[in-house]
């Protein structure tokens, strides 16, 4: 699927996303009906018309990567935490290095949206995708919510 930040490979298994990541071959899937759905709701995201998700998806990752996950996946469209607060909010301590490198190793980049968890003192640091297309999707949604 092509974006403004370049060609998505969305992988579909059993009717659920499983991974999304930036490649340069032509979308994969298992289900014409859910590729016109993921088409649909990414290009709304990119127009600045959708702000969240209705996409179903599996996590194949420990408990733990699971629990980071879905903690990112609430941060409200617009917003941004940094890994300390999540770290806190997920487990009432600080685990942020190990929050860091859960969402390193995020399958499903902006629909679990690791690039609204930012550095202390609002530093863009640690995105998959690259400090400019994390920069890219934070300025996409400040200018839309």
């Amino acid at each position: 699927m092509k974006t403004p930040i370049g060609n998505l490979e969305i992988i579909v298994e059993h009717n659920n996303i499983i991974l999304i990541s930036l490649v340069k071959e032509a979308l994969k899937s298992d289900s014409l009906r859910l590729e016109e759905r993921i088409k649909d709701e990414f290009s709304r995201y990119f127009d600045g018309n959708l702000k969240a998700f209705s996409l179903p998806y599996k996590l194949d990752v420990s408990q733990f990567r699971k629990t980071v996950l879905e903690m990112t996946r609430a941060i409200a469209y617009g917003k941004t935490t940094t890994y300390l607060e999540l770290s806190i909010n997920a487990f009432n301590h600080n685990k942020a290095r190990a929050v860091g490198q859960a969402l390193n190793k995020n399958p499903l980049m902006i629909l679990i949206p690791c690039h609204r968890v930012i550095g202390k003192n609002q530093q863009l640091i640690g995105y998959n995708g690259g400090i400019e297309v994390k920069s890219y999707l934070i300025n996409l949604e400040k200018q839309h919510s």
